[in-house]
């Protein structure tokens, strides 16, 4: 069953390339490297301002992060809710190689640029949704992935982040 059928796809190159920080739900444990879920919202950005600035607001503290990304701030915030306006939406299922995809598709029908139209194999290997899912989690199909870019309700001119 392909995601979000009837939703439009978006080019996301261009908007991608403008954000100013990043929506984030979790982190890395930094002993173990798993991740894990946060219980409200935190932010990364380049520069302490805007952290300082989502902080005054939804709470929390501005910190420096170890990152091999540009968005060296962070603020763990206090806030579970935020409103957005969501700019631009994608979502897709991938199975991925040791650094780049080795299959897209939409859930039922292959995207990526070599195979588009052709079934994915993900389909036919595991037609029940929860097998997929399994074998997604040990690398064997692809896994659902979705990217969006957003402002903030109450800062529309900080810029845009990306989730």
């Amino acid at each position: 069953m392909a995601l979000f059928i009837d939703f439009p796809k978006q080019e996301m190159k261009e908007t991608w390339k403008d954000t100013v920080g990043t929506i984030r739900s979790g982190r890395q444990d930094p002993h173990s490297n798993l991740p894990y879920s946060l219980p409200a919202w935190r932010f990364t950005a380049d520069t302490a301002e805007i952290c300082q600035t989502i902080a005054d607001k939804y709470g929390g503290e501005v910190s420096e992060w170890v990152t091999k990304g540009s968005d060296r701030f962070e603020v763990l915030t206090t806030t579970e809710t935020m409103d957005v306006d969501v700019l631009t939406f994608r979502s897709e299922m991938i199975l991925w190689g040791q650094r780049k995809p080795m299959r897209v598709c939409d859930g039922q029908t292959r995207t990526d640029e070599n195979h588009a139209g052709e079934p994915c194999k993900c389909a036919a290997d595991f037609p029940v949704m929860w097998d997929r899912k399994t074998a997604s989690r040990e690398g064997e199909a692809c896994m659902p992935q979705m990217q969006a870019t957003m402002t903030l309700v109450d800062f529309p001119d900080l810029g845009t982040f990306k989730w």
